[in-house]
């Protein structure tokens, strides 16, 4: 049986396999209708990568292979059922090539999404299937593969279909089960499902949208704006306009022209108008879609029809209809791309390609797998794209001296517009194509004017991982130097990036060479003449740096760090201070996001005293170079006093092989924060070093540079530029400035998180005091997974006595604060955490509530969300400890949090020992904690004088022990558990000769269920017990003094999670 979930490459909805129910070792073809789930076609090649093709119609097996007719229009249902398959079926196995040389690729494709994808792009079938199947497969192969899970990975996720891959070692069965239990439970809805308009349910609802949507009477406009263009055309070619825009297109439309608006109406529009709201291109292109749906005849009163699927869509009985748009929908992302292919077809060139030439020396690249031995690897591509072919665009010397029109052809995929060919023509509609290169396509394209003798003097590349977005040409006229675009130049992805390509010196560029993957442009570079001489022959590519978000006016000075060779070379171009520093003085924080190793730092955030920021980088990570899967990354947050003058002079860098594993910076103030992961490197033994970057005297760094690795996409080098500091704004209220609520990490602090140490991803680590605070901030996230609710993910602390807060935790998005008044201080700290993860280090999950409380009785919580939040630890100032500092350490699943004590000023050298029979609490662990004696508010004594017993209702175990002190305040020490040391009766002897039985079983009963009992002698002048029989005595520890109280571990479900219970003395020992 096979391992692997198979899943559609179309609509990424999980393929389900048939079984056959009379034996499942044998192969026959079913007797009965497969669901549109089972019913499957394999999209493959015959071998290696030649002549892709399509199978018919069969089914999935158990071990993950499509059983299928190899003819297209024969289908398992044209076949009687039989005990052996017939010979006309052949068993297709799905993935990518498993050995060397390549046997064949073969993707598995619902047949009712190979239906709908034909109808979206041919809907009278004029291409043959093998020939659409030829051109899906080109882009299928140019898709990035997750090596794990042998699922394409695009770039878009399939209209959320994708985030329900199954987890690790979850079976199929419980996919459908997550998928049910979500607002997304349509994605399994039938799209063969045939649509009907007549059904009863709509009635309501449509009468309800008609009495809103279309007024009995509308109002027309008799005052138009003269400028108003369409006020010169006829109505009839207006609305004959409107029948060919789509609808948010007239919705802009109308906002622009009242004239326009007017006639659009919708009680105006036609039954014309509507009907082409059917149509493939629009909105409602997919009701009538497949083969199931035909189109109804005319006369149809559409617009009834339009309202009745509105009304349709937002209802939970027609799940086949909602999906079937969310796969239409998900077909736009490569029909433009087979638009091109199709109308390019003649010129394609098929993979494998192969040149053996080297590319020029300044080269522009995406992050393609360019190689020719890589294009028929048995690997899955982990990069963005595949080199297809290499094309020079030359422009010829005979139209040096006449006008020209340079026209580039845009490809709409995967979500973004991609340059994907050239053509440079005459200045004249009848004019001759000069020539050209790549995929032409005629249905959009932008323009450029190129004067006679004119000539190109550099150009600007616009360069995203899957593509050319832009370019700019600077070009030297016949009186000025001028600059034009096309594409987007604006570099709003951080993924992007933009490089200046130069001729040589005494060389002028006459043309581009190209390289192109299914259906785009990959790589641009220049070609000069005269030629200038080839690059001595080496596999060595050295490729141009691309920056984001623009080039910087000084270049980098860039330390050596021995990294991989890689194509796309994109580089951050951090330029925090603004023009001149104008933006140093508002600088407040600065935040480090990082992912786990290698992945260490990912991207940096910028924050300013008026709410902007500027970010550069990534906000996620990939856990390796196979798996495509995006994981949000964590950040860590230094709050900057740029306001009052404070400004980073110093810079301190860790760094391996392909990663830079640290940055510490410090400032004017003397300050620093290190940005780092803390944990168990995979990579030990594997040599660190480090640099520092000093501002000079009088200067401060401005701009962060970082070269960033492909693909993993981390920081891989790092270096910075100066700026002359301003002296004329001197620093105001230094003395508040002095006081730092930072505290060092030490040997002491992270013993705790000693187990969470060994976790080989990595965490995050952030501290601060707790003493003199003014105000709390509370920070929630929402977790992106469906199945996730809202966590509270770090806290801002601010300080009576310092300008500068301190952060723990991550600073996401604020969700609620209080005031802490002078003299007051936190008394209590609880936290609820969610389950733990799956890893084994990982003891709690996320931090789902919290609450804090005064010494003068301030109570505030902060519950994101209490489903969960099964694992509550308690932290409580008693007396002999008030609560002094907090750590907190995280990573992208779970939040570690410890709050520290300090032994009260009346008692500097004391020291508390817990102690247990036979176990010891770990590390990790947090202890509840009651103590026998509390302190009123002035100081005085506030004992316990009462101790109240919970017990089990059915088993009569003790659950809880509630200690009553005398000021009528109480706390509960839970000790039940789930696990067999359940704890059964308890018997306390005061030394007055009292004794206090807590049981509610007969001695019988006990006898029959005890497994051992322990004695605890909790004061040095009560003789032995030694004639108990069967009993674990335990002494009072060495080094012990009073009784101070009693600790055990922490609960779930109002229980305790290991049922472990022990007294605590004082010590007067500090060794203890």
């Amino acid at each position: 049986m096979s391992t692997k979930s198979r899943f559609c490459s179309l609509c990424d909805v999980l393929v389900d396999v048939w079984i056959n129910p009379h034996d499942n070792l044998t192969v026959a073809n079913p007797d009965y209708r497969l669901n549109w789930l089972q019913s499957v076609r394999a999209l493959r090649t015959r071998r290696g990568l030649e002549e892709p093709f399509i199978t018919g119609v069969g089914w999935l097996d158990i071990e993950g292979d499509v059983i299928s007719p190899l003819e297209y229009d024969s289908s398992y249902h044209d076949y009687e059922p039989q005990q052996d398959l017939h010979h006309d079926f052949a068993t297709h196995q799905v993935g990518y090539p498993q050995r060397i040389p390549a046997e064949y690729w073969c993707y598995v494709i619902h047949d009712a999404c190979w239906e709908l994808l034909r109808d979206r792009v041919d809907r009278r079938h004029r291409v043959s299937a093998n020939n659409l199947a030829r051109h899906l497969f080109a882009l299928l192969f140019n898709t990035p593969i997750n090596a794990e899970s042998e699922t394409l990975a695009p770039g878009h996720d399939y209209g959320h279909a994708s985030q329900f891959h199954p987890r690790a070692g979850e079976l199929d069965n419980r996919y459908f089960t997550r998928v049910n239990s979500t607002s997304y439970s349509f994605i399994t809805g039938d799209i063969t499902e045939k649509f009907v308009p007549d059904e009863e349910s709509l009635e309501d609802e449509v009468k309800f949208l008609q009495a809103c949507f279309l007024p009995s009477s509308s109002v027309i406009h008799r005052e138009y704006s003269e400028p108003d263009p369409f006020l010169l055309l006829p109505r009839e070619l207006i609305v004959l306009v409107l029948i060919h825009l789509p609808s948010r297109d007239i919705c802009n439309l109308r906002l622009a022209s009242r004239y326009a608006a007017d006639l659009s109406s919708p009680k105006l529009l036609d039954q014309m108008f509507w009907s082409s709201r059917f149509d493939p291109d629009f909105e409602m292109g997919f009701v009538f879609a497949g083969p199931s749906n035909p189109r109804p005849g005319e006369p149809a009163d559409w617009r009834t029809l339009y309202l009745k699927v509105k009304v349709a869509l937002k209802s939970d009985l027609f799940h086949g209809l909602r999906n079937r748009r969310r796969i239409w929908h998900v077909f736009q992302h490569m029909t433009d791309a087979l638009y091109v292919r199709l109308e390019n077809d003649p010129c394609l060139d098929e993979p494998p390609y192969h040149n053996p030439a080297h590319f020029p020396r300044q080269t522009a690249f995406a992050e393609a797998s360019l190689h020719p031995d890589n294009i028929d690897t048995t690997k899955p591509l982990s990069l963005s794209c595949r080199l297809f072919k290499r094309q020079d665009f030359l422009w010829p010397r005979h139209a040096s001296s006449v006008p020209k029109r340079l026209r580039a052809s845009f490809v709409y995929s995967n979500g973004k517009l991609y340059i994907s060919g050239f053509r440079l023509l005459g200045a004249y509609p009848t004019s001759l194509v000069y020539c050209k290169a790549g995929f032409i396509n005629l249905r959009n394209e932008q323009e450029i004017s190129l004067e006679p003798h004119s000539s190109v003097i550099c150009i600007e590349a616009a360069m995203e991982a899957k593509g050319l977005i832009g370019l700019r040409l600077h070009i030297r006229g016949s009186q000025s130097l001028y600059a034009v675009s096309v594409g987007d130049m604006e570099l709003v992805d951080p993924r992007s990036g933009i490089c200046m390509l130069t001729p040589d010196c005494n060389t002028e560029c006459v043309g581009f060479h190209l390289a192109l993957d299914a259906c785009k442009i990959i790589s641009v570079s220049l070609i000069e003449d005269p030629a200038v001489n080839a690059a001595p022959s080496t596999e060595k590519v050295d490729p141009i740096d691309i920056w984001n978000p623009s080039i910087p006016k000084v270049f980098p000075e860039w330390r050596f760090i021995p990294c991989s060779p890689q194509h796309f070379n994109l580089c951050l171009n951090m330029n925090f201070g603004g023009t001149n520093g104008g933006l140093l003085r508002s600088l407040t924080r600065i935040d480090a996001f990082m992912g786990k190793y290698p992945s260490v730092l990912t991207g940096i955030l910028f924050s300013y005293i008026d709410g902007s920021e500027r970010f550069y980088g990534r906000k996620s990570f990939r856990n390796n170079a196979n798996d495509l899967g995006e994981t949000p990354a964590i950040r860590k947050g230094f709050p900057i006093d740029g306001p009052r003058g404070e400004v980073i002079t110093k810079i301190t860098v860790d760094y391996r092989a392909n990663r830079i594993e640290a940055i510490t910076i410090a400032t004017s103030l003397g300050r620093e924060e290190q940005f780092r992961l803390h944990g168990r490197e995979p990579t030990e033994g594997v040599e660190q070093n480090s640099y520092v970057l000093q501002a000079e005297p009088g200067k401060c760094f401005e701009t962060f540079y970082a070269k960033i690795q492909s693909p993993l996409g981390h920081f891989q080098n790092f270096s910075a530029q100066c700026r002359v500091i301003n002296l004329n704004a001197p620093l105001s209220s230094p003395e508040k400035l002095d006081v730092t609520h930072h505290i060092p990490l030490s040997s002491e602090n992270l013993a705790p998180a000693e187990d969470m140490l060994t976790y080989p991803g990595g965490f995050a680590i952030t501290t601060a005091d707790l003493s003199r605070l003014r105000r709390i901030r509370v920070s929630v996230r929402n977790i992106k997974d469906v199945s996730s609710s809202r966590c509270i993910t770090g806290l801002w602390f601010e300080y009576h006595d310092s300008t500068i807060p301190t952060i723990v935790g991550q600073w996401v998005e604020e969700g609620g604060s209080f005031e802490i008044p002078p003299g007051d201080r936190i008394s209590e700290v609880i936290t609820w955490h969610d389950h733990a993860n799956q890893h084994d280090e990982v003891k709690y999950g996320p931090l789902k509530k919290l609450k804090f409380r005064t010494i003068h009785g301030i109570i505030r919580e902060f519950e994101e969300c209490h489903v969960g939040a099964e694992i509550c630890l308690e932290y409580r100032e008693n007396a002999y400890e008030t609560l002094s500092s907090i750590l907190w350490g995280y990573n992208h699943e779970w939040d570690y949090i410890r709050v520290f004590y300090t032994p009260k000023g009346d008692k500097p050298g004391s020291r508390l020992l817990m102690g247990s029979a036979s176990y010891s609490p770990p590390s990790w662990s947090v202890a509840q904690r009651v103590f026998m004696r509390d302190t009123y508010e002035d100081g005085s004594p506030n004992p316990v004088i009462g101790i109240q017993a919970k017990f089990r209702k059915v088993t009569g175990e003790i659950v809880g022990l509630c200690f009553i002190y005398e000021d009528g305040r109480s706390q509960t020490l839970g000790i039940g558990g789930t696990r067999p040391n359940r704890i059964l009766y308890m018997n306390f002897l005061t030394i007055s000769g009292r004794k206090i039985e807590f049981s509610r079983a007969s001695v019988e009963r006990m006898s029959s269920r005890v497994l051992n009992r322990t004695i605890y002698i909790l004061d040095r002048s009560y003789p032995d017990q030694h004639s108990v029989v069967g009993a674990n005595l335990y002494q009072v520890p060495e080094g012990a003094g009073a009784l101070a109280g009693f600790w055990a571990m922490p609960r779930r479900h109002e229980d305790l999670r290991y049922g472990r219970f022990g007294p605590i003395f004082e010590s007067h020992n500090e060794d203890v």
